[in-house]
């Protein structure tokens, strides 16, 4: 997925939760400047950023990172859909996958 595509889904959550840009902003710790520029796809978002964003509207993590590209789109169908985890246990998942692929690309 694109930057686009999570600025996209960003923009939409936020609507969602009724928060304008500059009160989202404040509530995820980030400026209205990049979260504006995250949401128009000018900026790719962190991991980090994405995971205060899905915190700050109350969405799944799994979610937003799958709408960031983190999260290929079978693994987050599997997580939320075939395993039926929590957002808890698909994070801890996640995360124990990003540590896998890291610690190998760094053995490279």
């Amino acid at each position: 997925m694109t930057a686009i595509v999570f600025g996209e889904w960003l923009k939409a959550a936020r609507r969602k939760a009724n928060l304008g840009l500059r009160q989202f902003s404040f509530q995820a710790g980030f400026s209205p400047t990049y979260v504006s520029q995250v949401e128009n796809g000018l900026s790719r978002p962190s991991r980090k950023f994405v995971l205060a964003c899905a915190d700050t509207v109350a969405a799944l993590a799994c979610e937003a990172e799958h709408a960031a590209g983190i999260i290929p789109d079978e693994i987050a169908d599997a997580l939320v859909n075939d395993l039926g985890l929590n957002d808890y246990d698909a994070g801890v998942l996640v995360d124990r996958e990003l540590l896998r692929k890291q610690s190998g690309e760094l053995a490279k």
